[in-house]
């Protein structure tokens, strides 16, 4: 049963809806409720279901269902062009993802249905619930859909809904338009999931004319999975910033074939993310089957990313971040390009041009790249042929979040002159690069203008990066130390006063100590620990010391971990110094996308018994205390916030103790630990100020001794009371993986045969 059209609800407009008034376009935007039974689906028995894709599949059961399908078509029928396009609604982010506003739709005729199949798009994820049901109860909470299982017919009766043989004797959301042909579409999870449907119900059902899977990985998903709720784990760290390796270890890899006995067509469009994914099944193309692979691209861009934030920004109220230096080729106009010759191809006509895949090498096999980085063979997009900046799907850092994301390293002044000299030089160079992608097929002659003014905006961004540093007397950013543009975490404090040669160590045992038998992780203490978490997840760690020397031992265990660092000097007490240190690291390695703040002091501990008062104690003491606790962390701060707040996304950790927690009297034997109190207070102040922005802020006590060669030397210290540095990197990791939605901004770390401070 179809009802509808719906209306009003709390927001009054449909989830996911364009951020344009479709009428502009001479569309009419509808959205109606489908009621019924799905049919669920098994593997039948005796059968296989291998590598070849030819799967079979038989009836297993029945499940109730409501859910929505939105429509735009046109609202003119003498535009509509007799094809309606089904999309298997996206819900890996916990809500609905697609997108059917694109030039080739719009202008070429076709109506466009959302469709809500799978629960989580409905229900939402158990945490953080952002599914349509809770977003727009009013509208929305007579949906129901009880299980994934359900999914696949759900798909197959929305197609009959909309196709040349629906029902005209109620609700139509066609009114009335001649539809003669019916194409299912799908991206990411939800191409794994048509590919099932396309291997294994298809052939059963026949509803469909044809199928697009966009950006697919090369597996299908189960026709079972009960009442689970299926999700990926977007921010857990994985590994190195590979994405071979990556696709490997979280199981991405392709697994099967889509199969080649098909009677409808079917293409495949890929980012050079899923083309390394789907390397070990790539299949020939046929007269039923085509794949494309586009150079140069990644899974999500810049500018696919900017329209989800904004939609999001509208539909939830919040921002959503969007990384500045993720991959800025849009693959949209290559799957505009894509629709244009499958709907040719499904009424008979000559099918989509076949292209060069991308090229691998080696065992594992590998992209191969020319000098500036970017893949050779593929689809040739012009931003690859006529390049401004080194675009790949190589990521910024080792979690599945960023490898979907993949990377951008702009061109400096030097690498452009020589290529272009300027903007009139590079735009010709891209329009024929433009040109040449149009008569390969893989790029419309419409979207040949709104390329070439989005190239000119791209050459004068980068161009204008280039001016400003020049202006401020630096050098165009090379990162020249971190040159696969890793994701950047400087620890200010990367060593300890109680390692093996530390200044405290010296203190209490009069001599340097031998660490051969101490941990690796603990023997540069808290701060050696989160660099080696953080070169561990992938990032580009700097670790700032007053003395480089200090800090050589911690770098080569980083190396050695298969880790990428460097060490800058930086003295708190100069503000001269912190402006050199960040203007290297900028420069070489790029701006930070997390600082953990861990600088210490020992001033104070040298005292004897009769100076604990404060008269005693020397100004010039209590003036390099305020240098470290509270005017260093704020000058840190001005340095690496303004590009957290301008790239919507960051973190600035602050490790302190349990004496920033209330003033106390100075013990003999102890530092000035008071200042630290304000060194929370600026924590606290900063979350306020920069949360808003995408900015992590939070204050860590460290609340009792800490493991390292020094400590674990004195006399009568017990070994359950002190804290493992590596379990304390792990909470700091913590933080920075967090969800946005439930930031933490304090915690309190202490042994449990300790009592905690307060």
């Amino acid at each position: 049963m179809i009802r509808g059209p719906i209306t009003g609800g709390a927001h009054e407009w449909a989830f996911g809806r364009p951020l344009f008034d479709l009428a502009a376009h001479g569309y009419v935007e509808a959205e109606y409720v489908l009621t019924g039974e799905a049919t669920t689906y098994r593997r039948a028995p005796r059968t296989g279901w291998g590598r070849d894709g030819r799967w079979t599949a038989e009836a297993a059961g029945r499940a109730p269902f409501t859910t929505r399908m939105l429509v735009y078509r046109p609202a003119d029928p003498v535009r509509f062009n007799h094809t309606a396009i089904v999309s298997w609604n996206n819900v890996t982010a916990g809500y609905e993802l697609f997108q059917g506003e694109s030039p080739e739709i719009l202008q070429g005729g076709y109506a466009f249905v959302a469709a809500s199949v799978q629960r989580v798009g409905v229900h939402g994820f158990p945490a953080n619930n952002q599914g349509l049901a809770a977003w727009d109860p009013e509208r929305y909470g007579s949906l129901s859909i009880p299980t994934d299982d359900a999914s696949y017919d759900i798909f197959t009766q929305v197609a009959r809904a909309v196709g040349p043989n629906r029902a005209r004797g109620g609700v139509d959301p066609m009114a009335g338009l001649d539809v003669r042909k019916v194409i299912g579409i799908g991206a990411s999870q939800s191409a794994g999931r048509l590919a099932t449907y396309v291997n294994a119900v298809h052939p059963l059902e026949r509803a469909y004319d044809g199928f697009l899977l966009q950006i697919y990985f090369g597996r299908g998903t189960p026709l079972e999975v009960g009442p689970a709720t299926v999700n990926v784990d977007m921010t857990t760290p994985l590994g190195k910033p590979d994405p071979a390796a990556l696709i490997r270890q979280t199981g991405l890899a392709g697994t099967n074939l889509i199969r080649d006995d098909l009677d409808v067509p079917v293409m495949v469009v890929n980012s050079e993310l899923e083309a390394i994914a789907c390397h070990g099944v790539r299949q020939p193309d046929t007269d039923r089957y085509r794949c494309w692979e586009s150079a140069g691209t990644s899974h999500v861009s810049h500018a696919v990313s900017l329209v989800r934030a904004a939609k999001y920004q509208r539909d939830f109220g919040e921002p959503l971040p969007v990384l500045e230096h993720m991959n800025r080729i849009a693959i949209t106009p290559l799957y505009d390009a894509a629709i244009h010759h499958l709907n040719r191809w499904v009424y008979g006509g000559a099918p989509p041009p076949s292209q060069p895949l991308v090229a691998f090498a080696g065992d594992p096999p590998e992209v191969q790249r020319d000098r500036f980085g970017i893949a050779v063979g593929g689809v040739r997009l012009p931003q690859a042929d006529a390049p401004v900046a080194t675009n790949s799907a190589v990521p910024l850092a080792g979690d599945l979040a960023h490898l979907l994301r993949g990377s951008c390293r702009p061109f400096d002044a030097e690498t452009l002159d020589a290529l272009y000299g300027d903007e009139a030089t590079y735009l010709a160079r891209f329009e024929e690069a433009a040109r040449r992608a149009v008569r390969a097929g893989v790029l419309l002659a419409r979207d040949v203008e709104p390329a070439l003014e989005e190239a000119a905006r791209e050459y004068r961004r980068v161009r204008g990066a280039q001016a400003q540093a020049a202006a401020q007397g630096a050098a165009m950013p090379d990162h020249k130390l971190n040159p696969r543009g890793r994701d950047v975490a400087v620890v200010v404090g990367a060593t300890s006063k109680w390692q093996a040669d530390g200044r405290n160590t010296r203190l209490a045992h009069g001599a340097v100590l031998d660490d051969s038998t101490v941990p690796v992780s603990a023997r540069w203490g808290v701060g050696g620990a989160i660099a080696q978490k953080f070169a561990e997840a992938g990032f580009f760690v700097v670790m700032t010391t007053r003395a480089a020397a200090n800090a050589a031992g911690l770098a080569q265990a980083i190396a050695e971990q298969g880790g990428a660092a460097t060490v800058v000097e930086m003295d708190l007490a100069s503000q001269a110094s912190i402006a050199a240190a960040f203007e290297a690291i900028r420069r070489d390695a790029g701006d930070p996308a997390v600082l953990v703040y861990n600088a210490g002091y020992l001033e104070g501990r040298a005292l004897p018994r009769e100076q604990e008062l404060l008269e005693f104690f020397p100004v010039e003491m209590f003036e390099t205390a305020l240098d470290i606790a509270c005017r260093g962390p704020f000058l840190v701060a001005k340095e690496v916030l303004p590009a957290m707040r301008q790239n919507g996304r960051g973190t600035f950790l602050f490790s302190n103790n349990s004496e920033s927690l209330r003033g106390r009297k100075r013990r003999t034997g102890a530092s000035l630990y008071y200042p630290r109190v304000m060194m929370r207070a600026l924590a606290q102040a900063l979350t306020e100020e920069y949360s808003e922005h995408g900015v992590h802020v939070a204050n860590v006590i460290i609340d009792g001794a800490i493991d390292s060669p020094g400590t674990r030397a004195l006399p009568n210290i017990r070994a359950d009371a002190l804290i493992d540095p590596a379990k304390i990197a792990e909470a700091f990791y913590y933080l920075h993986v967090q969800d946005p939605s439930c930031w933490t901004h304090e915690i309190q770390l202490t042994p449990a045969v300790q009592r905690p401070s307060y």
